[in-house]
Order: C-alpha cells, then sequence, then structure tokens
C-alpha cells in the first residue's frame, strides 16, 4: 500500500484512514474550512461508478490532504506555496445594469470575471451556496431555466478562486464565472 507521500491523488476514505479519523470528519473538516480549501487547487469532484450508478466523489490532492491536517508546523509551510499558485485580482469593479451593480475583476491573467453573489443582488434574490447541479451556477439551476440553457453557455461558464485586492493577500473564496463574452468597461 503507498503511503500519502508517494501519491498525489487522495478519496476521502484513503485520507481518513491515513488521519485515523472517519470519512463524515474529513467531510465536515472541508465544509467547516470552505474558505480556506479551494475547489481544482486543494480537491476537486470526480465520479465514480458504483451499484447504484454513478456517485460523485471527493478527490484530495497532496497539498489539499496537507491543508486539511494545517496544524503541524511543518504543513503550515507548505500550504502557503499553495496561495502562491492563484490568480490575483488587478482590478476590481462594479458593472451597473439599471439600479443594481455586479462586483467584477480583471485577474493578472487577463480574464474578466462576476461575482456569484453580484449576479444574485441584481436578480432579487438571497445569494446562496452551492448548485444543485454540477457545472452549472446556483443562479441557472432552477429546473425551469434547464431548458434554456444551451450547452455551449454550460461550457463557457467556469468556476474561479482567486486573491482579491481587498483581502490584503489572504484567500477570498469566491465562487465566480468566467464569461467568454468581454466585459468592455467598468462603470
Amino acid at each position: 500500500m503507498q503511503t500519502l507521500t508517494q501519491k498525489t491523488i487522495f478519496l476521502n476514505t484513503e485520507v481518513a484512514i491515513s488521519y485515523k479519523t472517519s470519512k463524515q470528519n474529513i467531510n465536515s473538516t472541508k465544509n467547516y474550512h470552505s474558505d480556506e480549501l479551494i475547489e481544482n487547487i486543494h480537491y476537486f469532484y470526480d465520479y465514480a461508478q458504483t451499484k447504484g450508478g454513478r456517485q460523485r466523489v471527493i478527490k484530495w490532492t497532496l497539498e489539499g490532504v496537507y491543508k486539511l491536517f494545517d496544524k503541524i508546523k511543518k504543513l503550515k509551510e507548505r500550504s502557503n506555496m499553495t496561495e502562491e499558485k492563484l490568480l490575483k485580482s488587478l482590478a476590481d469593479g462594479v458593472l451597473k445594469i439599471n439600479e443594481s451593480s455586479i462586483d467584477v475583476a480583471v485577474l493578472e491573467n487577463g480574464v474578466r470575471i462576476i461575482t456569484h453573489s453580484g449576479v444574485f443582488r441584481v436578480l432579487g434574490r438571497e445569494p446562496r451556496g452551492n448548485a444543485r447541479l454540477d457545472q452549472i451556477p446556483a443562479f441557472m439551476d432552477a429546473k425551469n431555466l434547464q431548458p434554456l440553457i444551451s450547452s455551449e453557455l454550460k461550457t463557457q461558464i467556469s468556476r474561479i478562486s482567486y486573491l482579491d485586492k481587498k483581502s490584503f493577500g489572504k484567500i477570498k473564496k469566491l465562487k465566480l464565472w468566467r464569461e467568454n463574452e468581454p466585459i468592455n468597461k467598468f462603470s
């Protein structure tokens, strides 16, 4: 059997066995520290075939395993390396639509993004966390909207985590969506 440092991707059960804890404890730790654990850097979702069909499973990266248990001083140093991989916001702004406004940003790689919570505010709804459907933002996951969402639109939307200029170097975990359509200017 491989040890944790010989692999790069781990299932929840493998992490739980290695640290002598339960799978539920790993899940609750992930949820409790959701502002520090970043999807696609510390963990990602995949699908596994089970007797009942496909099941969504969490897979951890080595950085994610260390971040989970960063109470140990050596592991805290290693977790700082992950934060250096995040894109930084070059410009933050507000996109005004009628009387509403959406927070927007331009990342250092030139990608322009809009915030998840900003879209909810424009729609007059309270922001909520996770989407009910994979790869669809929470503001678009209503069943009555599904026939209106093209497969092309689904491929143009993706989540991005980044360092916000206002956070002074700390990770600001926001669920954001990249648009392929450029935003011409900030108002």
